[in-house]
C-alpha cells in the first residue's frame, strides 16, 4: 500500500511544509529560524519555570537583570538545538540538484518566507513553480536594518512573484483546476479571490491559501494562517451541499490554521471535519492565545505540536490510515489504532 510523506518542519514561530509527492515535491512557506524570539523565550522560560518549581527564582533573576538561571537555560538550548532550519533539511535530504516543482507561498507575511533569499538565490535550489496572492501588502516595517527581517527575503519574494518563468510565478483562487495540481490530489479552498487589484487588505492573512489534498481514501487539509471568518464561511457553505451530507468531508490529517491561535479556531468546523490528527506549527502562543486544547479535544487521535515534538513527519496511507513521527524518528501515533482502541 502506498503512501504520501508530509514533513512539518519544527522553525518556531513561523511555517514550513515539505510533501512528497510521487514525482516531485511541494513546500508550502518557508521561515528559517535558528533561535528563539525575544517573547517565545520568555513564554518558554515561565514554562519551564513553573514547571520545576523555579517561578520566584526566575522573577528574582529578572529583576536583578541577571538573565536567566542555568536550570532554565540549559532546557532552552536543548529546545533551540531541535528548531530547523528548512534550507539544511531540504539539502541534507534531497540534495542541491533536487528542485521544487511547487512553491506555495501561503501568503505574504514575513514568518512564512523568511529564507527564500539563501534557499532559491545563495543555495540554487530550482523552483519550477511559484504560487503567490494578488495583493497590496506594502513591506513590513520590521524588514530592513534594525528590523526583525532580513530585506533580503522581502526582495527575493518580490523577485520571485514577478518571475515568468524558473519559476513561473501563478496566481490560483478557489474553483480554478488544473491539472499540473489536481493530478496530485489538490484543490483549493482559499483564497476566494486572487485578481490584481481586488484586495489591498492590510492583514495578509485573509489572503492566505487553504489547500486540500486527497491520496487515496486520505484527505488532508492544510489550513494556512486563514482566520476565524474564513471558517465560518466555510462552514456555511457546507451545510448548504448534499454532497457530504451538509458538513465538511471527513479530515485524516488537519494542518490547524494560523499556529493554533484562538484567532482562527472555528470549532464548528473542527468538529465536522472530525480530524484524527491535528498538527500545530507553534511558536510564540500566550495561553490565553492557544486552542492547542480545544483541537485536541475534536482530534480523534491527538493535537500534536511542533514546540513539543520537534519535527514532525506524516506518512499518510491510501486507506486513510496516519502515522506521526517526532524528531527523533519514533512513531507517536496511528490513526487507525488510536480510534480503534477509543471504540473499543
Amino acid at each position: 500500500m502506498k503512501s504520501l510523506t508530509i514533513h512539518f518542519l519544527n522553525v518556531g514561530h513561523g511555517d514550513c511544509t515539505i510533501i512528497e509527492f510521487p514525482d516531485h515535491l511541494t513546500m508550502v512557506d518557508i521561515n528559517n529560524s535558528r533561535a528563539l524570539d525575544d517573547e517565545t523565550r520568555q513564554e518558554l522560560e515561565a514554562k519551564i519555570a513553573k514547571r520545576n518549581g523555579l517561578s520566584h527564582k526566575l522573577a528574582l533573576w529578572r529583576s536583578l537583570g541577571l538573565g536567566t538561571p542555568t536550570e532554565i537555560a540549559t532546557e532552552l538550548s536543548k529546545i533551540e538545538d531541535k528548531l530547523t532550519d528548512p534550507t539544511d533539511f531540504f539539502i541534507s535530504r534531497y540534495g542541491r540538484q533536487q528542485s521544487i516543482f511547487r512553491y506555495v507561498q501561503s501568503h505574504p507575511d514575513m514568518d512564512h518566507m523568511t529564507g527564500l533569499y539563501r534557499l532559491h538565490e545563495q543555495e540554487g535550489i530550482p523552483i519550477v513553480n511559484f504560487w503567490d496572492n494578488h495583493h497590496g501588502v506594502e513591506k513590513p516595517s520590521d524588514v530592513g536594518p534594525g528590523g526583525r527581517f532580513d530585506m533580503r527575503d522581502w526582495d527575493a519574494y518580490q523577485k520571485l512573484r514577478q518571475s515568468a518563468e524558473s519559476p513561473k510565478a501563478v496566481f490560483y483562487e478557489r474553483g480554478l483546476e488544473n491539472e499540473y495540481y489536481t493530478g496530485d490530489g489538490v484543490r483549493i479552498w482559499a483564497p476566494h479571490r486572487n485578481r490584481s487589484g481586488d484586495d489591498k487588505s492590510s492583514d495578509p492573512n485573509d489572503l492566505s491559501y487553504v489547500l486540500r489534498i486527497r491520496f487515496g481514501a486520505c484527505w488532508i487539509l492544510l489550513g494556512g494562517d486563514a482566520p476565524i471568518q474564513v471558517w465560518e464561511k466555510f462552514y456555511e457553505e457546507f451545510k448548504s451541499l448534499d454532497e457530504f451530507g451538509g458538513q465538511y468531508p471527513k479530515i485524516h490529517l488537519l494542518k490547524a490554521p494560523h499556529h493554533g491561535r484562538k484567532s482562527a479556531y472555528h470549532w464548528q468546523s473542527v468538529k465536522s471535519m472530525n480530524p484524527d490528527v491535528t498538527i500545530v506549527s507553534v511558536g510564540e502562543l500566550a495561553a490565553k492565545d492557544d486552542a492547542c486544547a480545544s483541537y485536541e479535544t475534536y482530534s480523534n487521535a491527538g493535537c500534536f505540536s511542533t514546540r513539543d515534538h520537534g519535527n514532525l513527519t506524516a506518512l499518510c496511507w491510501e486507506d486513510g490510515d496516519v502515522w506521526l513521527y517526532n524528531q527523533d524518528g519514533d512513531r507517536i501515533v496511528s490513526s487507525m489504532e488510536a480510534t480503534n482502541a477509543l471504540a473499543g
